[in-house]
This record gives C-alpha cells, sequence and structure tokens, in this order.
C-alpha cells in the first residue's frame, strides 16, 4: 500500500512539474522580438489577434492604445455618455467595430432606443441587442487560456481566461516551461485556426441578414477544395495582420505558386480582367462583421473559392434548420460562392443580373465562354475582326462592324489617345456573324479614339478620328 501511494504521489508531483503554466505574450516577446525574422514580435502585436479583447478595468486608456485606430468613442445609454469607469473591456477597434463590456461583465446595450455598437468604416454606432441584457460569452474565442467551467469575478462573464484577446498561448499552449528551458522544452500547442473560426459545432455554415457570420472561415474553408489539401497557414501568416499587411500572407505566396497560368492547366489571364487578382472574384467579400457595402459585398472575405456557374442568388441556396439558415453543401460536402457575390457585387449595370452573370462565367478561365452551338456555326475567314468603322472620320457618330468566327462573350469598347476607357458599347454574349454597333461622340473633344474589340481569344482595335 505505501509503494501504490508512493507511486501515485510521483505520478502527481511529475504532472505537476510538467504542466505548463500560461506566461503571457510580454515573456514570449522577450525572445520573439526578432525571432525567426525581425520585427516578428511587434507585427504580431500590429494584427488583430490580441485585440479581440482588451482590458480597461475602469480607467481612462492611453490614447495611443492601439497599433492602427483611435481609442473609440464611447455611447450614450439612455440619454447619458458611458465614461471609461464603467468600462472593463472594449471588444475589437480593430478595422471592424468596437463594443463595451461593463463593470459587472454585461455587454453594454443600452435601452430599446440606444446604439452602442461603433463601426469603424462609417465611424458611426448602430444598435446592439438594444435593451436587452447580453451576458459576454465570447472567450473561447476572444481570449487566451479560455476555461469554461471556471468561475469569474464578474456576474456577467461566463468563464475565465489566462489573457484577454488572441495572444500568443492561445496558439500555441501555455509556455512556462518553454520558457524556462526554451532550447529543450516546446509549448504542447493550443488550438489551429479552424478551431476559433467556426460559429457550428458541426460545421455548417450560418446565414444571417444576407450574409455568412462572421469568424466562420474555417466552415467555409473546409467544405472548399482548398479545405482538402491546404491549411490556412499555407496562404496565411498568422502573425501578420491580413488587413494592414497586404492580407498577412506568407513570404513568397501567390495563387500562381499552384494555379500557373498555362495551356496545359486551363488557367487563363482573362481579357480586360488583367487589373483584378485571382481574389477578387474566388474571395469576395460574402461574409459581414460590421458594415456592407452593397447587396453583394459584405466586410469579411470568403473562402469557399469555388463559384457555381448555376444562376442561383445566395438567398436561394440556403436551407432553415431549425430556424437558423445554412449555406447548402452538395451531396460531397462541397460548397460554391453563388454568382452574385462572385460577380454582382462588382458588375451593376441593369443587365447584369443573375442569368449574364451564369453565362460569363461558364468556362471563363479557358477562353471558351460562348454562347450558343460553335460546333454547328461554319467558321469566317479571319476568326474576329472589327471590320470596318464609317464614317470615319466622323463627326459625332459613326458606325462599327465586327464579325465573329463563332459564339463569344464579346466587349467592344472605346478609349482615348491616352489610353482611358470612354465608354463600353457592348458587354455580353454574341452569335457567329456580323454585328453593328453605334457610337455616339457628341460629349467628347475632336481627336484621336481606338476602339476595341475583346473576346475570348484576344483582342483587336482600330483608329477612328472625331472631327467636330
Amino acid at each position: 500500500m505505501k509503494r501504490w501511494i508512493l507511486l501515485c504521489l510521483f505520478v502527481f508531483l511529475a504532472g505537476t512539474a510538467f504542466a505548463q503554466d500560461y506566461v503571457g505574450d510580454t515573456t514570449c516577446g522577450t525572445c520573439h522580438a526578432n525571432f525567426p525574422e525581425t520585427g516578428f514580435f511587434d507585427n504580431y502585436m500590429n494584427s488583430g489577434h490580441p485585440w479581440k479583447l482588451t482590458y480597461i478595468g475602469a480607467e481612462t486608456p492611453a490614447s495611443d492604445l492601439y497599433p492602427w485606430t483611435p481609442l473609440p468613442p464611447l455611447p450614450d445609454t439612455g440619454g447619458v455618455p458611458l465614461q471609461w469607469d464603467d468600462v472593463e473591456y472594449i471588444i475589437g477597434n480593430y478595422f471592424w467595430k468596437a463594443r463595451f463590456v461593463g463593470v459587472e461583465g454585461y455587454i453594454v446595450t443600452g435601452g430599446e432606443d440606444d446604439s452602442t455598437q461603433f463601426n469603424l468604416a462609417t465611424q458611426g454606432w448602430v444598435p446592439y441587442h438594444p435593451g436587452e441584457v447580453r451576458q459576454y460569452d465570447c472567450g473561447r474565442c476572444h481570449t487566451t487560456g479560455y476555461d469554461a467551467d471556471a468561475t469569474n469575478d464578474l456576474p456577467g462573464i461566463a468563464g475565465d481566461w489566462a489573457q484577454p484577446g488572441v495572444r500568443c498561448e492561445a496558439c500555441h499552449g501555455p509556455g512556462s516551461e518553454h520558457a524556462a528551458d526554451p532550447s529543450n522544452v516546446s509549448t504542447p500547442g493550443g488550438i489551429d485556426c479552424i478551431g476559433c473560426h467556426y460559429r457550428d459545432s458541426e460545421y455548417r455554415m450560418p446565414w444571417s441578414g444576407g450574409f455568412m457570420r462572421h469568424h466562420q472561415q474555417g466552415e467555409e474553408f473546409v467544405h472548399s477544395p482548398h479545405g482538402e489539401v491546404l491549411s490556412c497557414t499555407t496562404c496565411h501568416n498568422p502573425h501578420r495582420s491580413t488587413v494592414y499587411n497586404d492580407g498577412g500572407l506568407v513570404d513568397g505566396f501567390s495563387c500562381s505558386n499552384c494555379h500557373p497560368g498555362s495551356e496545359s492547366n486551363g488557367y487563363y489571364v482573362i481579357q480586360d480582367m488583367e487589373d483584378l487578382n485571382c481574389v477578387d472574384c474566388h474571395m469576395p467579400d460574402i461574409g459581414k462583421s460590421a458594415v456592407a457595402s452593397g447587396p453583394h459585398s459584405g466586410d469579411v472575405a470568403g473562402h469557399l473559392f469555388e463559384p457555381m456557374t448555376d444562376p442561383v442568388l445566395a438567398e436561394d441556396n440556403v436551407t432553415d434548420i431549425g430556424g437558423t439558415l445554412y449555406w447548402n453543401q452538395d451531396d460531397d460536402g462541397r460548397a460554391y460562392i453563388t454568382l452574385d457575390y462572385a460577380c454582382l457585387g462588382c458588375h451593376t449595370e441593369d443587365d447584369e443580373d443573375i442569368d449574364w452573370a451564369a453565362t460569363n462565367a461558364t468556362d471563363i478561365h479557358t477562353a471558351r465562354a460562348a454562347v450558343g452551338d460553335a460546333a454547328s456555326t461554319p467558321a469566317l475567314p479571319g476568326g474576329f475582326e472589327i471590320s470596318a468603322v464609317y464614317p470615319n472620320p466622323f463627326n459625332s457618330s459613326t458606325t462599327i462592324t465586327f464579325r465573329l468566327d463563332k459564339p463569344y462573350i464579346a466587349k467592344v469598347a472605346v478609349f482615348d489617345a491616352l489610353g482611358r476607357q470612354v465608354a463600353t458599347l457592348r458587354n455580353g454574349p454574341a452569335q457567329a456573324g456580323e454585328h453593328k454597333i453605334s457610337f455616339d461622340g457628341a460629349d467628347l473633344s475632336s481627336g484621336i479614339y481606338f476602339v476595341r474589340l475583346t473576346t475570348g481569344a484576344g483582342s483587336t482595335m482600330a483608329k477612328m478620328i472625331l472631327l467636330k
């Protein structure tokens, strides 16, 4: 019996000796200020992670507390301005929004007519559950060393934590033994990115108010083609800001590392879209954290990557499960960006609707974005061309004639002598054959202009002279 007791005591003491405690990221910064790269710790402190939750302690904070933004203003509640001695924590105030936790631990919501969330993009206030009592139960993703079962000193806070904000040990695990002997003891590891970036325990994708919920990029990622072969850190350096440091990308990263443009793999630079990046269409702002700039433009990039080519609106691509809307998945668990987000966030003309987007999106990378049956259409000699501009020179108006040897998505645009686009005459599907289109230059000054015809197979130009 005595031996058994001693053995248990040894196991307990050994476990205690090797169990690491949280030491705080200031300790981490003493060694990692410039390791593994120059400015490493400062870059991390300039990212959004440390500022998910900031301790105020009912005292006026320093005016330079945040790396990119000033202190947020304080809201009025019931017509009375909130004071700093009423504030225990600030939630956020990094790019998107700021909310406040009162000294009792409840999120400040105010009365039914109050607005207590400050949106940084608009520098304005919006309501946040006005008139409700809202417990702060966001520690799982806003803090380091969160323990949901611990009792907090403040009644409005669920659980407790070692450090507010997503600090070093939130991802790397508690580091006391590592700090004491960094060469021989590693941190035990904490959680990966997806451990926080989800909102539904079954990794479905909640949809609310016309947008994906914020902080659910992990759910989107696992239902994307990238989720099968990559990790978040394939693209992102989590120690850099995704907002202020060019996407927080790893050194040397480019989509073309995996998707080089060549005929062998079918990835082409798209005519008239050379100034766009892959992410503009494949990672549109499908999520919303604070402010949407339009019906198809939120403020959080999506991580589904693959657009569908069917003319399906986002509002028709969700399923109600128990009163909550979730983004649809196919039978293989794959989810897709609807074209109202991939295309119509930028294409806002009256004739650019979901059907237009579906027509233009089909095979857009492979120069096969055509309508009709090209195989049954007799080829015209010369492929595609601008065959005439008449009259030329012209006074105010002229007619441009162009020919296509097969169906294309055809764009006809006019540029001045400095290369500035002054008119788009056509941009959409066109059948094989001859087409005529009028150009009115009544509002332009005399001079040399160029008309450019662009198809999925290339482009051609013709010079025009406007004389008044």
